[in-house]
């Protein structure tokens, strides 16, 4: 039985692969498989790139993970200490109300407008007249303006 055939493989028996010249048809399969490896090793290389940017990418989705996670923690923990302070501040102003004494003096002569006083009423709707009277009373109050300040 014969061998099969492979275009790249020489026969026995002919040193130019049956082409007529010699030397010609190695130099040319040569130069192609040359190519190829090129080509393979080119695909080979952006292979690996591709895996590292994977583990990249990977390693990168962690971080991002842990990072949210922190900052919900640092949320809560930032959302605790304003509840507390809130509840601080409450206490020392409910406590400074007490005594009158400690009530901070007025440092500025401006006369802020007077309101109206809204009439007891159960209704107490944007729409309702007496909050509409309550409203345009508010506007027509005078401006009074603060005095100028020295320079």
């Amino acid at each position: 039985m014969s061998e099969p055939y492979d275009p790249y493989v020489p026969r026995a028996g002919s040193s130019n692969g049956g082409t007529g010249q010699p030397g010609q048809g190695n130099a040319k399969t040569a130069a192609i498989q040359a190519q190829i490896d090129d080509t393979v090793g080119i695909m080979r290389e952006n292979i690996t790139k591709v895996a590292e940017r994977g583990e990249r990418l990977d390693s990168l989705q962690d971080k991002t993970d842990n990072l949210a996670v922190s900052a919900q923690g640092f949320r809560r923990g930032a959302n605790r200490v304003r509840k507390n302070m809130w509840w601080k501040d409450m206490k020392s102003s409910s406590s400074s109300s007490l005594s009158p004494s400690s009530r901070p003096r007025k440092t500025s002569n401006f006369r802020s407008p007077q309101l109206i006083p809204l009439p007891n009423s159960s209704h107490t709707h944007p729409s309702d007249p007496l909050m509409q009277s309550h409203r345009r009373a508010s506007r027509e109050l005078p401006y009074i303006p603060s005095p100028p300040r020295p320079t």
